[in-house]
């Protein structure tokens, strides 16, 4: 039964209908088919859906029936177009309006319906809606816009700039894109007469391509330029302006004017377009090497020349040679340059090995000689092409090599309009020890330390939000709690109302930088404590002990006055001990003195110095000191010396009080122009990352003073500790060498 039935309801004019009509309903773009009146005689599920009805509401309707007036006016002249000219219109993009008001990109083809007879009685239409590919087009275009390099530009129809990129700027030869846009479009044609024919074939067509033009740029200068543009509609369909690019083909148009020359003066010979021929051939191939074209074009010349077995060939390119096995450079020769970008980058030379042959007046004839210049100019394209793909390869390898750097340097986080975090580089993660997983999708409120105000972020937001560029410095907070700045700039990612679409921000740590501006602020404060400090402890010293012994010296003097006549050898007792503690007190005030300005470092030099304060904490504090030096005191530095004493003085007293050491190392070696010094304790030593996490205001004046003499100095200074290991005091400064005076 049913291979019985199959072939009748195949052959059934009914059935065919209705397979041809699910044919239609399967298809995704509106296909319909007209009558010579423009009414629809047969639509697709699509079509109808498209316009909110069903295919059996369309049939025997027109566009009049669907569309706004004018829209509908230009489908039926498209559809006349077709039915008078016999010829289809193919993806023809319009802007229609349906019932139901909303606006469709879509694009049309339409094909002319023939009867039997082949006269057309008809047309067939397939409409594709592409509003959304519009749409990406459009953002791709303003991306394109900016950055491309060729001129791209928008007019209005009255000849008024709206926009212009900067290769168009500079392609004019204006200083900046606002002196240009003050200008009318019909002041660059160098013929008034073109910009109307031009016009009137885009406005007729609705898109030119490679138009031929001559413009003028600023100082006159004529430009040879090839336009593709297209026509600016209104919603109603009125032409309001244009819009397109425009590339400067006057070196090409140049060079093509030469090649056609040099191609019309040598059509008479086959030898020499055979020749021409093959070289192009080989030239023409995809990605040759040079140095395999070059030395395929040195050994097919020979062979286009008078007398092929006497004439050898040589190129010379970037001081390579590829030269035919018999050359030989003898006094019949020629020579052509090959121009590359305006730049001579090597020679042709073809020489014959011997006289020239019976028959001939020349050694070469002129045709040779244009053949050869014909040569080199190819070779000069084909370099430049080399050159052009090789300078496209690094361009984007530099761009390439800019984005790694930029995250392998930078704090980069990109987040959409409303502030969701879309991408984060590993520095990113790194700093706010968050994985990626855990930032993506959050907003930047996930490292909000609460340091700032929010009149501060609304401030942000606001700058923004309007499209501009914001720059500062935000505080932090990680995931395991630590504090971090960076100095930020936030970009916002325009569309084509000029509305941010997503934001880049680009940010450098600075955590450090703060921190010392924290130390700086604090400084001020310290430095006026350690003065109290220092005049409340010469204070002491000179009341507790200078005052006691001389007030003791005072009772001894008295009481010698005063004491019963002794005879000489109580007068001599008393003499010796005035003499004693006169002895004694002046000790003390040298010691005083030496703490204020120690007067052996400006008398005896800086080892000699060292080594009195050394023996003074070895006698004094119970601590075994090893110093090692050589010609200390040959050594000019950049600032006062007593900088470098007051560095050791201070790393002494640091060992007594805080590091409960029994021995410390001292060694000052010099390298060059350079002295290297290292001060080593085995005491109770530190943490050095807790330290280092530490506002630079708690670390202590000791360490503070040591770090801004050493730069005093023009030194750097570095620290290594660890608990129960002890702690070495490290740095280098710059010295010069005192010249030994000459008697």
């Amino acid at each position: 039964m049913t291979k019985t039935m199959g072939p009748k309801k195949i052959s059934h004019p009914g059935s065919q209908i209705e397979l041809l009509q699910e044919l239609f309903d399967s298809i995704p773009d509106a296909v319909y088919f007209k009558d010579a009146r423009g009414k629809l005689v047969m639509v697709n599920k699509a079509h109808a859906s498209g316009l909110g009805l069903t295919p059996k509401d369309v049939i025997g309707k027109t566009d009049f029936d669907f569309f706004p007036k004018k829209e509908a006016r230009r489908m039926t002249q498209d559809d006349r177009q077709v039915m008078a000219g016999g010829v289809s219109l193919l993806d023809v993009f319009e802007r229609t309006t349906r019932p139901d008001g909303s606006q469709h990109c879509v694009s049309t083809t339409k094909i002319p319906r023939r009867n039997a007879k082949g006269k057309v009685v008809g047309i067939m239409g397939v409409t594709r809606d592409i509003t959304e590919r519009t749409r990406l087009e459009e953002d791709r275009y303003r991306m394109l816009f900016e950055t491309s390099q060729n001129c791209i530009f928008i007019t209005e129809k009255s000849g008024r700039w709206i926009d212009i990129n900067d290769a168009g700027v500079k392609l004019f030869g204006y200083a900046n894109k606002e002196e240009l846009l003050k200008t009318n479009v019909s002041e660059i044609y160098a013929n008034s007469r073109d910009r109307k024919i031009y016009t009137g074939v885009i406005e007729k067509e609705n898109l030119v391509k490679d138009y031929e033009l001559d413009l003028l740029k600023k100082n006159g200068s004529v430009i040879h330029a090839l336009v593709t543009a297209v026509a600016r509609k209104d919603k109603d369909g009125k032409v309001i302006g244009y819009q397109g690019t425009i590339l400067d083909v006057t070196d090409k148009k140049k060079a093509e004017a030469e090649k056609e020359k040099a191609l019309h003066e040598l059509r008479g010979r086959i030898k020499e377009l055979d020749c021409l021929y093959r070289i192009e051939e080989i030239r023409q191939r995809e990605y040759p090497s040079v140095a395999q074209t070059l030395m395929e074009i040195a050994s097919l010349i020979p062979s286009s020349w008078q007398s092929p077995k006497d004439t050898c060939c040589r190129i010379v390119y970037q001081k390579a040679l590829y030269q035919t096995e018999n050359f030989l450079r003898t006094r019949w020769f020629q020579k052509a340059d090959i121009i590359a970008n305006g730049d001579k980058v090597g020679a042709i030379e073809v020489c014959r090995l011997k006289k020239k042959p019976q028959g001939f007046n020349r050694a070469f004839s002129e045709e040779e000689g244009k053949l050869l210049d014909a040569i080199a100019q190819r070779l000069g394209l084909f370099i430049e092409r080399r050159l052009m793909d090789t300078a496209l390869d690094g361009l984007v390898k530099e761009l390439a090599d800019i984005k790694f750097s930029l995250d392998t340097s930078s704090i980069v986080a990109m987040t959409d309009q409303k502030g969701k975090i879309t991408y984060v580089n590993d520095k990113f993660c790194e700093i706010s020890k968050y994985a990626r997983h855990e930032l993506i999708g959050q907003d930047h409120r996930i490292v909000n330390s609460g340091y700032h105000s929010k009149e501060f972020m609304r401030n942000l937001w606001r700058t923004i939000a309007g499209g501009q560029v914001w720059k500062g410095e935000i505080r932090n907070r990680a995931k395991d709690g630590s504090i971090y700045w960076v100095d930020t700039t936030i970009v916002p990612f325009l569309d084509k109302k000029r509305k941010p679409y997503q934001y880049v921000a680009i940010r450098t740590e600075i955590t450090q930088r703060k921190q010392m501006e924290e130390a700086v602020k604090a400084l001020p404060q310290k430095i006026i404590q350690v003065q109290e400090s220092e005049r409340a402890r010469i204070s002491r010293e000179i009341h507790d002990d200078l005052g006691q012994s001389l007030a003791i010296l005072k009772m001894i003097i008295q009481s010698a006055m005063s004491a019963d006549q002794g005879g000489r050898d109580s007068f001599d007792k008393s003499r010796r001990k005035i003499i004693k503690h006169l002895d004694m007190i002046i000790e003390k005030s040298r010691h005083l003195a030496s703490d204020l300005r120690p007067a052996a470092l400006e008398i005896l030099g800086l080892a000699t110095a060292l080594e009195g304060l050394i023996n003074d904490f070895r006698q004094t504090k119970d601590l075994h000191i090893y110093f090692y030096h050589s010609s200390l005191d040959r050594l000019v530095f950049q600032k006062e010396v007593i900088n470098l004493y007051r560095i050791v003085q201070e790393a002494l007293n640091n060992i007594v009080t805080h590091a409960g050491a029994t021995q410390a190392h001292i060694v000052m070696r010099r390298r060059k122009n350079r002295l290297w010094v290292a001060i080593k304790d085995d005491g109770r030593g530190f943490d050095l990352d807790k330290f280092k996490e530490g506002s630079k205001a708690k670390k202590g004046i000791g360490l503070l003073t040591m770090e801004e003499r050493v730069k005093l100095l023009g030194g750097e200074i570095k620290i290594q500790s660890q608990p129960a290991k002890g702690t070495m005091i490290i740095f280098e400064v710059p010295v010069e060498i005192k010249e030994e005076a000459v008697s």
